[in-house]
């Protein structure tokens, strides 16, 4: 059994996150304020706790159906960059996902947000094979 699968892919809810966080009242008032605007233009998220490894796979299998994400790219550093353009930009896109916290060595929360609902309910499907396609 490798590392990846002693953590299980959960979708979660944001009182979940609230619950395991460490982070202080200041911390949680900014990534709140950020979460706000963020909804403004992809109003539909769901919550996971997921590995890295995970992680991955969920934004590549995001980018091959509805291409770049929306708002500063940061791509170029990646490992499996889908934009190598090294310069300060960002994308107009109708998908992201923003990382919260961890909670142990390559696992933690990530909020998935998308503009359309139907796109939420597509990647919300695709969850429970996810790991099966990244292998």
């Amino acid at each position: 059994m490798t590392d990846d699968e002693t953590y299980e892919l959960k979708v979660v809810s944001l009182a979940d996150y609230l619950d395991e966080t460490d982070e202080s009242r200041g911390e949680l008032i900014e990534r709140f304020k950020e979460r706000e605007l963020r909804s403004n233009s992809l109003p539909f998220s769901v919550m996971l706790k997921i590995t890295l490894l995970d992680l991955t796979a969920a934004s590549r299998w995001c980018f091959e159906r509805w291409g770049l994400p929306d708002g500063p790219c940061f791509e170029s550093h990646s490992t499996d960059a889908y934009c190598t353009d090294e310069s300060d930009h960002a994308h107009e896109g109708n998908w992201n996902w923003s990382f919260y916290v961890k909670t142990d060595y390559d696992y933690g929360f990530s909020e998935w947000s998308f503009k359309m609902d139907s796109q939420l309910n597509e990647f919300c499907k695709m969850l429970p094979v996810l790991r099966d396609q990244s292998q």
